[in-house]
């Protein structure tokens, strides 16, 4: 972490925080695959895209697993912030696409 002028930037993200957001996606899109639910897919393109635009903070299951796994979060081993942003580039761009499908169909 580096400390500018009273902020704080995280440069590494806890890899259980990012195994809990793969998860999240993962089950979500299961259930918009089960329930044949656009709606579903538009949550989870507005929910990547957010947290895309402004960053870890507003990524809803890093809130959701902080407080539950603040225990294991000190000491996990964690990844790069530019590879979580990358990935979550390519999950926005998927869903982005799918949603616009969805939408002409």
């Amino acid at each position: 972490m580096i400390n500018q002028n009273d902020k704080v930037i995280v440069k590494e993200i806890p890899i259980p925080l990012v195994k809990i957001n793969q998860g999240f996606f993962i089950i979500v899109t299961a259930l918009a695959l089960l329930l044949q639910s656009k709606y579903l897919v538009v949550f989870l393109f507005v929910t990547a895209i957010c947290s895309l635009l402004f960053g870890p903070q507003a990524n809803i299951a890093f809130r959701v697993a902080k407080p539950i796994l603040a225990h294991r979060l000190f000491y996990a081993p964690t990844e790069a912030i530019e590879q979580q942003r990358f990935n979550q580039l390519i999950a926005v761009t998927c869903l982005g696409l799918s949603s616009l499908f969805f939408a002409f169909s």
